[in-house]
């Protein structure tokens, strides 16, 4: 636990400092593992990839931990205008990328290069459970869609820093990583 918080407080630091930096370097060098987030680990029967969430600091960061089962997989989505890193602690994860749409410029027209428009999905085409950490710059409340449009959207998670959102959510056991 005292690894997961280090890194929560570096991440406040450096984004503070800078909401754009980059900080991957944090993910790799934290060293967190599945024994570091293990308390914030619930999974619910019905649901293929189970998002707990862990820390949300409005309008800076929300930190998640995603609990995938096997064979489990989201939908293609992006996240808005916001940046997504996230760390594979336990088991393999696929994400496959889409091209949304072709842009058709004009002459004088200038457009910036910014990654935040892919399209994704991420599955777990392993045969037990998956776990990965996520970290959202800052937290996103919307899709965007080809043509501009902004969808909103209301993130579901199975637990909220530490706690079940209701009886349905489980403790992920430690065992189940094990063969």
């Amino acid at each position: 636990m005292a690894r997961l918080q280090k890194l929560i407080w570096a991440l406040n630091e450096k984004l503070r400092e800078d909401p754009d930096a980059d900080i991957g370097d944090l993910l790799t060098t934290s060293r967190i593992d599945f024994d570091d987030c293990v308390s914030y680990a619930y999974v619910r029967e019905s649901i293929g990839c189970n998002r707990n969430l862990i820390y949300d600091e409005p309008d800076l960061f929300r930190l998640t931990l995603n609990v995938w089962r096997p064979a489990a997989q989201n939908g293609m989505h992006d996240h808005g205008q916001s940046k997504c890193y996230f760390k594979v602690l336990c088991g393999k994860l696929v994400e496959i990328h889409y091209h949304v749409a072709d842009i058709k410029y004009r002459e004088g027209q200038v457009r910036p290069l910014i990654d935040k428009s892919t399209c994704h999905h991420m599955l777990n085409n392993d045969d037990g459970f998956s776990v990965s950490l996520h970290v959202y710059i800052p937290p996103f409340d919307r899709h965007d869609v080809p043509g501009g449009a902004a969808i909103p959207v209301t993130p579901s998670f199975v637990s909220r820093y530490g706690f079940p959102v209701d009886r349905n959510s489980r403790l992920l056991r430690a065992n189940v990583f094990m063969a």
